[in-house]
């Protein structure tokens, strides 16, 4: 028997077992996606696709009697859509810089800090916005943030996100790198002393002026 003889649904071994194949995926398709969901304690499907629905993971039903779970710990209240904080005044820039000022020890004077804290320079406003906003609500827990933003208004905090989003934001490469370093390397620095007593210290004696 050739090939496309055994590959045929003349060939009645060929159908039988492409018919069983099919009968067994069907079943289990029945069994995983209808008949399951519809035993599981507490859920109420409107009908048989609702529950193939459920059981795919599109469609997520909840009981109207059943209890809303909510964390039992401050989540954020920002809710955040694209335009937010966009095309910052300049009034409100030179306010956040004013307020900026209680920053400086920890973020540095430019938003570029030489603590092991964020840098904020150049970072985007919403970003800055909910992070204030999540310390003075008790979101996030920090004993040293917490008193910084006991009396900042809600407009406080947007031209403080305002002006650190002004700053230009430098990268690893740019000055920011050079800052945090503690000199430039020369030749002269790396120069090793002339020990005394030794061939480069009397050169260095009766070289001429």
């Amino acid at each position: 028997m050739t090939r496309d003889g055994i590959a045929s649904f003349r060939n009645p071994w060929f159908t039988a077992s492409v018919g069983i194949t099919a009968a067994i995926a069907l079943v289990a398709a029945i069994v995983g996606f209808v008949w399951l969901p519809l035993q599981h304690p507490g859920e109420r499907f409107k009908g048989v696709w609702d529950a193939i629905c459920s059981a795919a993971g599109l469609v997520r039903n909840t009981s109207s009697g059943g209890q809303i779970v909510g964390a039992d710990y401050l989540t954020t209240s920002v809710e955040i859509d694209p335009q937010m904080l966009e095309g910052a005044s300049a009034e409100s820039i030179g306010r956040g810089a004013t307020l900026a000022l209680r920053c400086t020890m920890c973020h540095g004077a430019r938003g570029l800090s030489q603590a092991d804290t964020p840098n904020l320079a150049g970072q985007y406003p919403v970003t800055i916005y909910k992070e204030l906003v999540d310390f003075k609500t008790g979101a996030r827990a920090s004993a040293v943030m917490a008193p910084v933003m006991a009396d900042l208004s809600d407009a406080d905090m947007r031209d403080l996100a305002a002006y650190f989003a002004y700053l230009p934001r430098v990268t690893s490469s740019g000055p920011a790198a050079a800052s945090h370093r503690v000199g430039p390397v020369t030749a002269k620095s790396t120069a090793k002393p002339a020990l005394p007593g030794s061939r480069d210290s009397l050169r260095s004696i009766c070289a001429p002026s």
